[in-house]
Formats: structure tokens, sequence, C-alpha cells
């Protein structure tokens, strides 16, 4: 008789303790308490330096046509000349260095990418080339 008890009891504490559980997880916590962070006296604070950066994608819109995707790739450029204007415009509003990332498929004119390299050359910007390699031996697409 005692074996009975005794499973019942279990499955009595194992429902209750679900309840429990369900309860305290649907439950929202009203008071809400401010934490002051202890203030450092020996350094002072400054604000991280931000990285001005360009962003620039060779990318081909018609038939053996490239262009310069800008913006997160939501701005089209098609000419290199409207590009020049375009970055110059960009450098005015940043203050300090710009650094330019050029990314490219495997299958873009090498050109297109060394003119957007070559005017980096000219106006003093750090620069970083990603091409985008369409054959691996493993069969994956990798990034260099």
């Amino acid at each position: 008789m005692k074996k009975k008890d005794d499973g019942l009891i279990i499955r009595l504490i194992d429902v209750v303790l679900i309840l429990l559980f369900g309860f305290i997880s649907i439950s929202q916590v009203e008071q809400r308490s401010k934490v002051n962070l202890p203030v450092s006296t020996e350094t002072r604070t400054s604000k991280p330096d931000t990285e001005n950066l360009i962003e620039i994608a060779i990318f081909p819109y018609e038939n053996d046509q490239y262009g310069y995707l800008l913006e997160n790739e939501t701005l089209l450029i098609k000419s290199y000349e409207e590009l020049v204007s375009y970055v110059s415009k960009k450098q005015s509003k940043y203050k300090g260095k710009v650094r330019v990332k050029i990314y490219s498929e495997s299958k873009a004119p090498i050109r297109y990418a060394m003119q957007i390299a070559d005017f980096c050359e000219r106006r003093n910007f750090d620069k970083s080339l990603v091409v985008k390699s369409l054959k691996s031996q493993s069969g994956l697409r990798h990034t260099y």
C-alpha cells in the first residue's frame, strides 16, 4: 500500500512544481531598480573611435556592364566619374581618415577594382579588396 501512496505524492509534487514554474515564467516584475555603476576617478571617459568606412561593391547590372553598389548595396552608380563625385562628397562629411573596402567577384574585370584602388591611392585612403572566389576544392564559396 505504501508504494501506491509514494507514487501519488511524487506526481502531485511534479504537478505543483510545473504550475509554480508556469506562474513564475508568465509573471511580470513591476518594480525595477536603477543600478548605479561605479565610476573611475583615475581614467577619463572618452568616446570610442569611429571608422569612416565606404564600402563599394562591383556589380554587373547589364550584359558585360558593371557598376558600383554603395550604401549597403542600395545605391547603384553606373559610371566611374559618378563614383568619384559621390566618394568626394562623402569624404567631405567625414572627419579624419577614410577607409574604402572594395568587394568584387572573381568574374568581374580587374580594371574596375584597380580604378577604385588608384583613386584611393591618389586620395591617400586606406583600402582593402575582398574577392569572392567561385571555385574551391570543397565546392563551397570562399571569400578571400
